[in-house]
């Protein structure tokens, strides 16, 4: 189990917590948390109060997140990784059931889970049980389907090659390689994991459109030549090339669709332009000395 933190987080102890107190035996897992070294301070501190070793790796503070879960997956003795927030808190069966899907499905690459959103403001509207599909390859290339609870077997993850250190979307990369690699996912319909619903703030929309280019541009032959051209349109910076839905990839259909949109809109503001200067023309008073 792989916590990583870019900044101090107040739930971190409660995800401790969740992770000591898995049902059977402790010894069966392992807690990493990778951090920049002003921030793993009390991690000897919890160690000692959960009786559960805490394997502390130190990382650049100026390192990303997926930089920081690469470092840690080197240090990992497990034979499954599970990627953590700090804000995350574990079911008692979390360890259990993700073994025993590893038992029973030992060609299953990655293993993910329903889970439960959680409110960050008492939103009760926006809170409740996720319940996710089967995997489905068109699926993840327009959005990433699998959730906050993705465990990976170590040796996919490396041969992978890990997450991209300078992806905004590092996870989705990471899947959708997987999946064009021809590996094998599990879905475990039942929530193991319950996770909070955070407010998605400016920086992180501003960066969604870049975000998504990245992945298909990265993964080229997984995408329709529409999605691509989409892509690299979009981070030329070409008008017609818009960001799309926030974590959405648009489709062939919906490239070609923006593309005629822009392309009549910009036919109608060039007639209503010639209109405009017929008008002034045909209205402008003769000038008389």
């Amino acid at each position: 189990m792989i916590i990583t933190l870019a900044e101090e987080h107040p739930s971190l102890p409660r995800a401790f917590q969740t992770a000591a107190m898995q049902n059977g035996d402790p010894d069966r897992a392992e807690l990493i948390v990778a951090a920049p070294e002003r921030l793993l301070e009390d991690v000897k501190i919890w160690e000692t109060a959960l009786d559960m070793p805490i394997t502390a790796v130190p990382t650049a503070d100026e390192a990303t997140v997926p930089a920081m879960r690469n470092a840690a997956a080197k240090h990992a003795q497990s034979p499954l990784l599970s990627f953590l927030h700090a804000s995350h808190r574990l079911d008692r069966h979390y360890l259990d059931e993700l073994l025993d899907a590893h038992d029973d499905v030992p060609e299953a690459d990655f293993i993910y889970t329903d889970y439960v959103r959680m409110s960050q403001n008492d939103n009760r509207g926006a809170s409740g049980l996720m319940r996710l599909a089967p995997f489905d390859e068109d699926a993840i290339r327009r959005t990433d389907i699998l959730g906050p609870s993705v465990t990976v077997l170590k040796e996919t993850f490396e041969r992978l090659e890990m997450f991209r250190e300078d992806f905004i979307y590092s996870e989705w990369d990471l899947h959708v390689r997987a999946a064009q690699s021809g590996c094998a996912f599990l879905h475990i319909a039942y929530p193991l994991l319950s996770a909070v619903q955070r407010k998605v703030g400016f920086r992180e929309r501003a960066l969604d459109g870049r975000g998504k280019a990245l992945v298909v541009i990265a993964n080229p032959a997984y995408f329709h030549g529409h999605t691509l051209r989409w892509a690299l349109s979009y981070l030329r910076g070409d008008s017609w090339a818009e960001a799309w839905t926030f974590r959405t990839i648009p489709t062939a259909v919906e490239v070609s669709h923006m593309l005629n949109a822009h392309t009549i809109n910009k036919v109608k503001r060039t007639d209503a332009a010639e209109e405009a200067v017929r008008a002034f023309t045909n209205n402008v008073i003769p000038f008389t000395a």
